[in-house]
């Protein structure tokens, strides 16, 4: 699976986008931010993409690891990161 990296200045639309695109192909997205800016970014991007999933009645979970977070649908087993 491939990794989005969130950087303090990526436009959060644009990784929310991102974000959702990957769950609507593969039921699984990994968000990784390093720095308190990026995290701010990703965590902005996430709750966006939420809002678009859930939209479309996919419900998604997060897990979180230090900055590292792992979105699944609901009907997506569970891993550690």
């Amino acid at each position: 699976m491939n990794v989005i990296k969130v950087s303090a200045r990526s436009r959060t639309a644009a990784v929310a986008g991102a974000i959702a695109g990957v769950m609507r192909e593969v039921s699984r997205a990994e968000v990784q931010a390093i720095g308190a800016g990026a995290v701010n970014q990703a965590l902005k991007a996430i709750v966006i993409a939420k809002g678009y999933l859930a939209e479309e009645g996919l419900i998604s979970f997060v897990i979180r690891h230090l900055s590292k977070w792992l979105l699944t649908t609901r009907n997506e087993p569970q891993s550690a990161l």
